[in-house]
């Protein structure tokens, strides 16, 4: 890959580093936005038993951003390469050598790939705009002392509509660079012959092409936009009661029994439409989704023992959900167990099974389920031999060609369905090096999380107005939901030397054994499987820690400290029974997305004067150090010591102070000053970042502050 030289000379560079654009720069560090919100409550008591309650609110949100305009690959438009012809006048002859080489100063078309960034020309908006309401209306009442009930229903509805452009078209680009010379004057080959009078050439053969004429001919103004529109209709009935109004309680227990029973009907809609030419630039199709699922609960508290000479506090807490999805012919079912013992007052011990599940959103269940066909681009049949082409050792200006053995063993071979017979065949290598992926075709059920917590609370009475809790958690998930790229079951089956879960995916066709079928059909076999699908395991374990003192200071007021820490343990997945646990704590890339230091904390002091006109408080967050997963050591996730990195491979511990005041001016108004992170810490500078937290900023701004000290005033007024 080439660039121009930057001092206009008409040559060319090696691309890479120093002379590379920001592959970020189309993304703002903050989008530029404006906002607008309404809401409102109302409720009438018509007595104890009766009482009519209703909210709403509304919403409307624009942002922008702007990105330098640019000519995009042809990648982007699923296009083949565009073409350049050889005698181009604004090629220098070095140029025309080095991308034509025998054929420089000919008529000759060549394919070329062109990346063009304009940096004084328009910027290409995208804008996002969004807007929806959500409405609530129900009845609430308590009868018979012991019951108390809620009846309600939910409507919601959110349009995104995304506009992105203008985009330059695809045969415009194409015209501009064919070129030809007229009486010394550069004109497009379109303009000689007829078939586009208004073509205009494209120099992309020197730096900063800045040609007003040019923008105007390949954008035109062509914008494209995509909406997508979700509902929610919600409808939850719930029942509670204290059995002990009736003299339901247990024989050493101050409280009686408490239930609670439940409904609820909840459906989902999904739609998504564009115009037509978003579709002609990016494809695709406009659908519409649903999803609904009925759910019964019940939940009971049962208080044993309470304020007993030999024990304070026993109590055992339970529950069971059952939900049934029109998209699953299955029912699930999940539940909970929780116990409390206090011996004493100043102690109690506390512990908790639960098993949750997570249905798959009607987008999962779209990318697991709908089969669509598409090429798998620079990915050969590990199972084949192919042929390279290698410097001739004798004549380094020739080349000769080398046979390679298959990178895969004859057992991996056999465990995707090869024959024997057929290992090491060349005729196994897809045309033009496109193997048939299908995206879809899975089944995915809920993925199901087993909690574990158990811990101890401390409430000393020699220390009034302190309290301190540990807690350990285990948190287990079996079929873990996830979208997995085909090179995920490819290099999963080669690595795992043919374990089944992986090889499965790769269906060859039952003759040829090719991974290849022709466009346009719905084959059943010769193709690599993609899409969202259940995996394995995924684990998270730690320790939580809370803690908090309130010192009274007599006339001086009161000074409050709240401590919030976590300490990970563990932080990973498991891909397979017979692949290694993976443990991201304290990493990321590689997959480690979680990007979960091992030890986080909040520590917050607040003063409040006697009177409680006034509030001063002061905040320390901090984040443990992250390290990139190559230099983590541990193979599992990639920290081999040939791929270990020498540079951005670790963030520092970071420590943010923030502060705040609050103000009571009379009854009626409140005034409000913070300062967030304080002394402007600035965020870790990441290359790279789309691969590591899927943002375009160069830094992690979901676990590190990235916008700097941020000062608000706010005021409350009660009339």
């Amino acid at each position: 890959m080439y660039a121009n030289n930057a001092d206009g000379s008409r040559t060319f560079v090696p691309f890479g580093v120093g002379i590379q654009a920001n592959p970020y720069d189309g993304y703002s560090y903050q989008r530029e936005s404006n906002r607008i919100n309404a809401g409102g409550f109302v409720t009438l008591k018509l007595s104890d038993a009766v009482e009519l309650y209703a909210n709403g609110l509304w919403f409307k949100d624009k942002s922008y951003n702007r990105y330098p305009s640019r000519v995009l690959s042809y990648t982007a438009y699923g296009q083949p390469p565009f073409s350049v012809n050889c005698n181009n006048p604004l090629m220098s002859a070095a140029q025309q050598a080095q991308v034509c080489g025998t054929a420089a100063g000919t008529a000759t078309l060549l394919p070329v790939e062109v990346r063009y960034r304009f940096n004084a020309l328009p910027y290409s908006p995208d804008t996002y705009d969004n807007r929806g309401f959500r409405a609530v209306g129900g009845v609430r009442g308590t009868f018979a002392q012991a019951w108390s009930y809620d009846v309600a229903g939910v409507y919601s509805r959110s349009q995104q509509d995304v506009t992105f452009g203008p985009f330059p078209e695809y045969a415009k680009v194409n015209r501009a660079l064919n070129v030809v010379n007229v009486n010394g004057t550069p004109t497009c080959q379109s303009v000689v012959n007829g078939t586009d009078p208004s073509c205009v050439p494209f120099d992309a053969f020197t730096a900063n092409n800045n040609n007003t004429a040019l923008y105007n001919y390949l954008f035109s103004g062509r914008d494209g936009t995509q909406g997508n529109i979700t509902q929610l209709f919600d409808v939850v009935a719930s029942l509670s009661g204290d059995l002990g109004e009736y003299g339901i309680t247990a024989p050493w227990a101050e409280q009686g029994i408490a239930l609670a029973i439940g409904a609820e009907y909840r459906k989902d809609r999904f739609l998504s439409t564009a115009d037509a030419i978003f579709r002609e630039q990016n494809g695709g199709e406009n659908f519409q989704l649903r999803q609904s699922v009925k759910e019964a609960n019940v939940e009971v508290q049962v208080p044993i023992v309470e304020k007993q000479s030999w024990t304070h506090l026993l109590q055992v807490n339970a529950g069971y959900r059952l939900s049934k999805y029109d998209t699953n012919p299955d029912t699930f079912s999940t539940y909970k167990v929780e116990a409390l013992w206090a011996p004493i007052a100043d102690i109690t011990f506390r512990g908790a099974f639960n098993k949750a599940q997570r249905a798959p959103t009607v987008i999962e269940i779209r990318q697991a389920t709908q089969r669509q066909y598409g090429r798998a681009t620079q990915s050969q049949d590990f199972c084949a031999t192919t042929t390279v082409q290698v410097p001739d050792p004798a004549d380094p200006t020739r080349t000769i060609t080398r046979t390679v053995a298959p990178r895969a063993p004859i057992e991996v071979c056999r465990a995707t369905g090869l024959a024997d017979s057929l290992y090491g065949s060349p005729t196994l290598n897809c045309p033009n090096d496109e193997c048939t992926v299908f995206t879809g075709g899975f089944t995915v059920d809920p993925e199901t999380a087993y909690t574990k917590t158990f811990g101890v609370v401390l409430k000393p009475r020699f220390l009034p107005g302190f309290t301190f809790s540990v807690d350990r958690f285990l948190i287990d998930i079996d079929d873990s939901i996830g979208y997995q790229p085909y090179d995920y079951w490819q290099n999963g089956c080669l690595d795992s030397g043919g374990d089944a879960y992986f090889c499965d995916k790769i269906v060859r066709a039952p003759t040829t054994g090719i991974l290849y079928s022709a466009p346009g059909g719905n084959p059943t076999s010769g193709y690599i499987q993609q899409g969202t699908t259940n995996t394995y395991k995924t684990k998270a374990h730690g320790w939580d820690f809370q803690g908090q003192y309130v010192l009274p200071l007599d006339r001086y007021g009161t000074l409050d400290w709240i401590f919030n820490g976590s300490w990970t343990t563990l932080a990973g997945n498991q891909e397979s029974p017979i692949r290694d646990e993976r443990d991201c704590t304290g990493l990321y890339a590689n997959g480690c997305g979680q990007l979960i230091p091992e030890w986080t904390h909040g520590l917050r002091t607040t003063y409040v004067t006697p009177d409680k006109v006034a509030s001063l408080s002061f905040n320390w967050r901090y984040v443990g150090s992250l390290t990139n997963a190559n230099n983590s050591g541990d193979p599992a996730v990639g920290g081999t010591p040939e791929r270990a990195r020498r540079t951005f491979y670790r963030i520092d511990p970071v420590s943010y102070f923030d502060l705040a005041a609050t103000f009571a001016v009379g009854r009626q108004f409140t005034l409000r000053f913070s300062a967030n992170n304080l002394f402007d810490k600035t965020p870790p500078i990441l290359p790279g970042s789309r691969d590591i937290s899927l943002t375009y900023n160069n830094t992690i701004p979901a676990r590190y502050d990235s916008l700097g000290r941020q000062i608000a005033i706010g005021a409350t007024v009660n009339f």
